[in-house]
């Protein structure tokens, strides 16, 4: 009986001693796809802070008016580069949406420029009345004409 015991007290020990070693190694693959995902966040990273400089350039680009385009392609370069590097991870779904914001703000931008020219426009047509005005003030030495009509005369010389 002892001997009994004896024996599946050995046989608990060893699979006990194969459980603990089947966990151990479990636990070193937890450990290496932790680094692993750890070392993918340090690149996601370093892709997100490539990406805000790549935005930056492309803010830069849109105040200058016609280089806007050129920054919007070189965000969606760096937004193709972080899709390909965050297939693994969502922070590179975090990071895509980031890039858009960027990019919707230079359309923002653009948009703003537009209506500068709009009102710069309207302003340079005012301008173009206001002259109207003083040339139809001037007596050219014929019979006295209302402004309708120097207005027509200038009409049809432009």
């Amino acid at each position: 009986m002892v001997a009994t015991g004896s024996r599946e007290m050995r046989e608990a020990s060893n699979d006990l001693a194969a459980k603990t070693e089947e966990q151990s190694a479990s636990i070193k693959n937890v450990a290496r796809t932790t680094a692993e995902l750890l070392r993918e966040f340090k690149e996601n990273s370093e892709a997100w802070g490539e990406t805000r400089a790549t935005a930056l350039e492309a803010k830069a680009d849109a105040d200058r008016g016609s280089e806007a385009i050129k920054g919007a392609a070189e965000a969606m370069e760096r937004i193709d580069e972080i899709a390909g590097k965050s297939d693994k991870s969502l922070t590179g779904i975090e990071h895509i949406n980031e890039a858009m914001a960027l990019l919707a703000r230079a359309m923002q931008q653009n948009a703003a420029m537009a209506e500068q020219t709009s009102a710069a426009s309207a302003e340079l047509m005012q301008s173009a009345g206001d002259l109207k005005s003083h040339i139809a003030s001037f007596d050219y030495g014929g019979p006295a004409r209302g402004s309708g009509e120097i207005g027509a005369d200038l009409r049809a010389a432009a």
